[in-house]
């Protein structure tokens, strides 16, 4: 029982502080975690933005610098506009089997993974989503995409990253947000001013 409450409380000291979810309902995953770690001196940090693997078991996350997080929203922002415009011509059109190029990139980020209970990290990518119609005709916005452990090239992981609903990107741009981070950590310390 000692063993099992050491463990539980080991494996929650590791993980990073909620700030959101965002569902990916093409693979039916309820809630996917947005974390961020907490703010240097300086004030950077990391969002931890979870991502699908090629097991359910594993956990897979883009990790995306502070300093990138508006260049991130806004490709995000652009790509909710032309998901809007291009799935109406799909559906007005019968589109079926087709795959585009979204017109702006995210920034750099690198990914991170857990196998056989190990964590393991990618150099940095600039990735870019893709518009998709499958052959039935369902639109979605698409990273699909494998990821190579910097330390170890014969470690790699498949990942998926897809948007198919407009609320889905919104909480993305909700959550991928400095102030809301700013805010969560400063909740923490005037908490923690409490019990000195």
């Amino acid at each position: 029982m000692a063993i099992t409450l050491c463990l539980v409380c080991a494996n929650f000291l590791n993980a990073e502080p909620l700030i959101g979810t965002y569902t990916m309902s093409y693979f039916r995953q309820s809630e996917m975690r947005i974390e961020a770690s907490k703010p240097e001196s300086d004030g950077s940090f990391y969002f931890y933005i979870q991502l699908c693997g090629e097991y359910e078991s594993q956990q897979v996350f883009f990790s995306l610098k502070s300093s990138d997080a508006l260049e991130f929203v806004d490709a995000l922002r652009t790509a909710r506009e032309k998901f809007i415009e291009w799935k109406a011509t799909a559906e007005k059109n019968n589109v079926k089997g087709f795959n585009k190029e979204m017109p702006k990139s995210f920034p750099s980020m690198k990914v991170a993974w857990t196998s056989g209970g190990d964590w393991h990290f990618s150099y940095a990518k600039i990735y870019t989503l893709d518009f998709l119609v499958t052959s039935e005709g369902e639109s979605v916005c698409v990273i699909s995409d494998k990821a190579v452990d910097r330390e170890n090239k014969y470690i790699d992981n498949k990942f998926y990253f897809v948007l198919k609903t407009i609320d889905e990107f919104d909480a993305l741009i909700k959550y991928v947000n400095i102030a809301k981070v700013t805010e969560y950590f400063d909740g923490q310390s005037n908490t923690s001013d409490l019990f000195r």
